[in-house]
Formats: C-alpha cells, sequence, structure tokens
C-alpha cells in the first residue's frame, strides 16, 4: 500500500453525518474528512493529515481523486479515430496533465466600466467577451472561478477572430519580429472569505497566447495555497464558494482589445501525423532483395511501406558511420554552445532552440538545453563513448564520443537530407527523399556517398500523415494509441473544434502558380508600393493601412531628399471611437525594424502614426414623404460616422485615405443614395487640430500625415415642404 499499512482486516464506520470515513482496526486509525463545501478530503492516520484529496460530484455521486494520480499525457502522444472506415492518427503539441475540476464562473470587472458575468459567453458558440473590457485600461481583471483546486492546471484560450478583416502580416518565411507583450499580474484566492490573493510566480507560467494576443495554452505549474473564496466582486444569490483565479492587466500593449471565445479545460492542441522511431522495416528496391543492408553500390533507393513523409522530420543513420564532428563536451556550456545549437537545429529541425539555454550538471554527465517549453538532456554514459540525446523521456537517437586527449569529441552518424545532388561531394554523407512515395536515394561515389557495404541503413525517425484527410468536423470521439497509460482512469478525447489546413501534396501547375505570385511580392523596397507593402505585411501585425510618402520627413519639411515617410495605422474592429486611437506600444518599432532589413542602403525611413483630426458634421435633409423620420436619422448618422472611419471608410471601406481633405461633394456623393432621402440641402464640416476650411467649405488637414475620424453628427429634418432642387447643396 502506498502508506504501509495493511487494512484487509480494518473496520469501516461514517460520522459527523456522513462527512467522515473511518477505517480503524488495532493498530491505527485512518479517516477520509470531507469538507464543508465537499470539495475536499482531508486524509488522517493516526491523527496526523497525510493528503489532501479532491471530491466532485458527478451524477449525484461523490467521487474522490487522488491528484498524485492524475493522468498526464506527454507531448507527441498518439490518439487516434475512425473516419469512413479509416484510422486517423494525430498527436499532442503538448504535455497535458488531466484534472477533474470545472470552469464555473467568468467574471470581467471594468472598474468604473461596471462589473459583468461572462459565463453565459463564454459556455456558448459563437459568441464572445473581452477579458478587459472594450477599453481595456490598466487593473481592469479577468476573474475565473473553479469549482475545486489543482495545484497545476492548464487551460485554452480561445480568441474570437471570426470577423477580423486584416489578417496577420507575413512576408515570405520572415519570422515574427516579436508580438506586442501587454503585462499582467496572476493571483489565486487564498485565506477563505478574507478577500486575500497571492500572486503567482511569473516563472512558473507558460503562456502560449503571448499575452492573450493569440489563442493558445496558459498553464500554471505552482498554485500551491489556493483555497475557496466567495469575497471578490461578484457575488451569486447561491452565495457559492469557488477556488478563483485572476489576471489583472497592468499595462496594455494590445492592438485591440482581445476578445475571448471559450475557455477549455482539459485541452490541447494536436497536429495530423504519427511519429515512427527506430524504423528497421525500410527495404533496399532490389529484385530478389528485401533487405535494410547497403550492397555498396551507387545509387541505392531504400523504400518505406509507411507514407507519405511529413518534409522536416526524416533522420537517418548508417551503421558504424559516426563521422560528423558536431561538438566537444567539455566546452560545452562554452566556446562551444552555438556550434551545438546550430546543429541540432539543422538536424532535427529545431525552431526553438535558437535563443535556448545551456547547463551542465555537477557531475558533468548531463546536458541540459532547454527554454520555458521546451527541455532537451544529452546523458554521457559511465564509458565515455556515447551520448543519447533524451526528449520528453524518451531516447531520440545516440551519438558516438571519442577521446582526443584532453578533450571528448561528440561525431554523428545521421545523414543529412538535401534537395538533389549538384553540391554533393564523394564524402558527404547526403541522401535525397521523395516525400510522397516514401523513398530515400542514396549517392553514387561521386555526388554523394555510397553507405559502405553491409552497412545497416536504420531510419531514426520521421512522420508520416497529411493531407486533406487530417480535415474534419468537431465532435468526433478519440482514444490514446498506448491504451496500457489510461488504465483506471475514465478518459473522454473529444475534438471540440474542426480540424483545418491539411493539403495534399502541391500538383506541378500549382507550383508554379505558387512561384508567379511569390515573384510579385517586393522583398527589396523602391517603389511607394514596395514601402508600404513590405510595412503592411510585417509579420505577426496587423496593419490596416500604409501611405509611403517619398522625400519626406515631418521633421525637416517636404524636400528631405532620400527620406521615406510611411504613416501606419493598426488594424481594429472597433467601429465606434469616442477617442482617436493610439500605436500599441511596439507597434512603430516593429514595423521600422521589419522595413529597415528591405531598404536600399542610403534611404531613410521614418514610420509615423497618423494625426487625427476629429470631424464634426452637421447636415439638413428633406425627406420622403411618409419615411419614418428617427429611422432615417439614425442611418444617416451611421452611414455619415462609417465613411470617416479611419480603417473601414471611405467609398471602397478600406478607411479613409491618409492626407486626403473631407469634401462636402464627397459627402454629398454617398449620403444621397440612402433610401428615404429627397434631397440634401445643406452640409457644414469643422475639425479640430490644426485643420481649416477653404472657401467652398471643405475641410483641409493640416499635414500629409493627417487622416479623419466622426466627431459630433448632427442631422436635421427639414419641415418645410418645396425646398428641393435637383443637385442641390446648399451651403
Amino acid at each position: 500500500m502506498r502508506y504501509g499499512i495493511d487494512v484487509r482486516k480494518a473496520r469501516i464506520e461514517k460520522t459527523n453525518g456522513n462527512k467522515t470515513l473511518i477505517i480503524f482496526d488495532n493498530i491505527h486509525n485512518i479517516s477520509f474528512g470531507l469538507d464543508n463545501d465537499k470539495n475536499t478530503v482531508k486524509l488522517k492516520i493516526d491523527g496526523v493529515t497525510k493528503d489532501e484529496l479532491v471530491a466532485n460530484n458527478e451524477n449525484g455521486k461523490l467521487n474522490i481523486y487522488d491528484f498524485s494520480r492524475r493522468l498526464t499525457l506527454p507531448k507527441g502522444e498518439v490518439i487516434r479515430t475512425e473516419i469512413s472506415g479509416k484510422t486517423i492518427y494525430f498527436e499532442l503539441l503538448g504535455k497535458i496533465s488531466i484534472v477533474p475540476l470545472n470552469l464555473e464562473k467568468v467574471i470581467v470587472d471594468e472598474r468604473t466600466g461596471g462589473v459583468f458575468d461572462r459565463t453565459g459567453a463564454n459556455e456558448q458558440a459563437d459568441l464572445f467577451y473581452a477579458p478587459f473590457g472594450m477599453k481595456d485600461h490598466e487593473n481592469n481583471t479577468l476573474y475565473l472561478g473553479f469549482d475545486r483546486k489543482a495545484e497545476k492546471l492548464s487551460f485554452m484560450v480561445y480568441l474570437y477572430e471570426k470577423d477580423l478583416e486584416v489578417e496577420a502580416g507575413k512576408h515570405g518565411d520572415e519570422k515574427e519580429s516579436g508580438l506586442i507583450i501587454s503585462e499582467f499580474t496572476w493571483e489565486i484566492s487564498i485565506l477563505p472569505d478574507e478577500g486575500k490573493w497571492q500572486t503567482i510566480d511569473p516563472g512558473t507560467i507558460i503562456d502560449e497566447t503571448e499575452g492573450f494576443n493569440k489563442s493558445g495554452r496558459i498553464i500554471f505549474n505552482d498554485l500551491k495555497g489556493w483555497a475557496a473564496s466567495q469575497n471578490i466582486v461578484w457575488k451569486d444569490t447561491d452565495n457559492k464558494s469557488h477556488f478563483w483565479l485572476r489576471c489583472i492587466l497592468k499595462k496594455s500593449g494590445f492592438q485591440y482589445p482581445p476578445r475571448i471565445e471559450t475557455i477549455s479545460i482539459n485541452t490541447v492542441c494536436a497536429i495530423h501525423g504519427k511519429t515512427i522511431k527506430r524504423d528497421n522495416t525500410w527495404k533496399r528496391i532490389e529484385e530478389f532483395s528485401s533487405s535494410n543492408t547497403s550492397n555498396g553500390m551507387p545509387s541505392q533507393v531504400f523504400i518505406s511501406s509507411a507514407k507519405p513523409i511529413l518534409a522536416r522530420t526524416l533522420l537517418v543513420s548508417v551503421s558504424g558511420e559516426y563521422n560528423e564532428y558536431f561538438a566537444t563536451w567539455n566546452e560545452i556550456p562554452g566556446r562551444d554552445n552555438q556550434r551545438l545549437l546550430k546543429y541540432l537545429e539543422n538536424k532535427f529541425y529545431f525552431d526553438w532552440i535558437g535563443n535556448a539555454n545551456i547547463e551542465k550538471n555537477t557531475t558533468g554527465n548531463i546536458i541540459k538545453i532547454f527554454d520555458d517549453r521546451n527541455k532537451i538532456l544529452l546523458v554521457l554514459n559511465v564509458w565515455k563513448t556515447k551520448v543519447s540525446m533524451v526528449m520528453d523521456r524518451r531516447k531520440v537517437c545516440d551519438f558516438a564520443v571519442r577521446m582526443q586527449n584532453p578533450e571528448l569529441k561528440m561525431y554523428s552518424g545521421l545523414w543529412t537530407e538535401v534537395d538533389d545532388f549538384d553540391g554533393s561531394g564523394p564524402d558527404d554523407n547526403h541522401y535525397i527523399l521523395d516525400k510522397e512515395h516514401g523513398e530515400i536515394k542514396f549517392g553514387d561515389g561521386l555526388s554523394g556517398r555510397i553507405p559502405p557495404e553491409s552497412s545497416r541503413i536504420t531510419v531514426v525517425r520521421y512522420r508520416i500523415g497529411g493531407g486533406n484527410e487530417g480535415n474534419f468536423k468537431a465532435g468526433y470521439n478519440w482514444k490514446v494509441e498506448n491504451e496500457k497509460k489510461t488504465v483506471g482512469h475514465t478518459l473522454e478525447i473529444i475534438n471540440h473544434k474542426p480540424s483545418t489546413g491539411g493539403k495534399d501534396a502541391e500538383i506541378l501547375n500549382d507550383a508554379i502558380e505558387r512561384c508567379l505570385r511569390d515573384m510579385k511580392i517586393p522583398y527589396t523596397a523602391v517603389t511607394s508600393g514596395d514601402f508600404e507593402y513590405i510595412a503592411m505585411n510585417t509579420p505577426g501585425l496587423r496593419v490596416a493601412k500604409a501611405k509611403a510618402i517619398p522625400d519626406y520627413n515631418k521633421n525637416d519639411g517636404e524636400n528631405s531628399k532620400a527620406s521615406v515617410t510611411i504613416v501606419v495605422l493598426p488594424y481594429t474592429p472597433i467601429e465606434t471611437f469616442i477617442a482617436p486611437p493610439s500605436p500599441p506600444p511596439g507597434f512603430i518599432d516593429a514595423i521600422c525594424h521589419h522595413v529597415d532589413k528591405h531598404r536600399l542602403l542610403g534611404t531613410q525611413i521614418h514610420i509615423e502614426f497618423p494625426q487625427f483630426i476629429r470631424v464634426n458634421v452637421s447636415m439638413t435633409i428633406d425627406m420622403v414623404k411618409g419615411y419614418p423620420e428617427k429611422e432615417l436619422t439614425s442611418t444617416v448618422k451611421k452611414e455619415l460616422a462609417f465613411f470617416l472611419h479611419p480603417i473601414k471608410g471611405w467609398f471602397d471601406k478600406k478607411g479613409w485615405p491618409i492626407g486626403r481633405l473631407v469634401s462636402r461633394s464627397e459627402i454629398f456623393e454617398y449620403i444621397r443614395k440612402i433610401e428615404g432621402i429627397k434631397c440634401i440641402l445643406k452640409i457644414s464640416i469643422s475639425g479640430d487640430n490644426g485643420s481649416s476650411l477653404d472657401a467652398n467649405g471643405n475641410l483641409n488637414l493640416p499635414s500629409e500625415i493627417s487622416t479623419v475620424y466622426p466627431g459630433s453628427i448632427s442631422v436635421i429634418i427639414n419641415k418645410d415642404l418645396n425646398k428641393c432642387r435637383s443637385g442641390d447643396v446648399n451651403g
């Protein structure tokens, strides 16, 4: 037994109104005490508290859970389902510990804006809520109330992005320069009903949403001291206590206020495919042969029974061929850090490893390479002849170690995949992969090395899958492929979101079309259009508008040669501005950094946020007889506010053109088509921030970097008859 006590002959009783279960004999007394909220069970042995268990009411039965036995599935765990008679495999993209708790309350405290219960919005599809309000002021707070506690917790945050009209920027294969991160404080409730909070150490939190900037998991690894409480800003009529987790917005760095579709417990992303390791079943394509060993001949081809093979997943080794030196054990950590990281990045396609940390244990036999989400161990054996690489507690491959006094040199037996043998010499350990047919081809001895005769070809690892068959609707039931891992657990796995993004192998015509599209993408900024495209496609940012103004710098006047000013406006789904938008922290710097990489030498670039002009409009109209006056007035105001919107306005609905004056005739042209208007009698315009009226009553903006947003809009319905004349715009 776990506590070394034999209870086979013990007696069992319930006391304290069935809240305490006692197991006892002549030697020991074991009690399980249920708290008043029926959330926690304390285990005591001979009066000493040994453990704290979790109680859960399920279909009228009170089940008790031991969190020390919670089910944990590692990153890469294979799950499967049946679709149209075919088995489909997916792999988990992260480690998940499954805990039996529920999210019962979602409360948003907008401070001066009010306190709102968003529980219903969190539970209903296609609804959303702003976790910090639509104004995202500092100290606005998101409260999450759970029915029981856990020492570790993770949940998936799905952002609502279905109505976003501007996609996040992409420019070739360039990586994001870093999303603009807001600052938060996460806290848990402690000391029941006393309103006390305990700050969670940020080092124990993994935030895949990068500050609610994208959908992803938030993982809490240390929630010790969590207690149920009623004392928060929101009180239910039933006075039920919850284990509260709250997030306080300390500094907003959002492009626009984030909106959450749902927060989902015990959820992790998965990717279509299945990893196959240490595969010795690849066979040489040769008549009367089914061997996985080399015959020493040129241009050998080996084939797998599993296909298609996903790109950048195949690792191939040849027995006895540890001849690629990549790092010295003694110099890590030290001068060989970058050499080691570069090798692992190139061979294993680790996109995270460039900025990883490296540590060696005190005995000098284990090197740890890690960041916040990933970890690799390199383990040196006692004879100092081999290093094993371990990830997620599984050995990936071995490297050879050779003593070259006084240093331990590490050598790899992994061969390198290339697109072709054009740049391969006779001593290069290269091969070509045909992903669709599952074939690898070795060199001929001139272009690419021939594996030595009788050497065994081993595929260390590869993934199969991909294609359209991985796209399907939500609602399928799944099973863990290795069913031994779920013994003793009742586990239900359902994909509540559809699977998307899978594509079949690209055909030649599609590849040609993609190449032609890519040729039209500017990668060097020469023309104004080039500057605007590059700015709007800054990786990771949603840029609504960009206008390049050549030979212009607002600080030097309009004749600033070799200067280009780019006016940029971040995208927001917000349709009504009470005040002009302001650039989120880091927005301008991120665009400047991206454009700077693509400018011509000698060109000075200046990234500016627009100067906003608040435009007020007063309009007198005559309406069609019998048309509802209030409805017409409301429609005209709404349409005119939309026309003046800096992001969604103007005739093309792509935002007011930066630097363009506000013309009465253009307002007339846009408004006159509204149903119910007989004629427009008068239009008056005014603005602030240095704007001025010309002789015709049009509003001139103060500079080329100015734009507008709607202010006060007044609509007067004319009561006098016979005022209309054809095309009348009287001022």
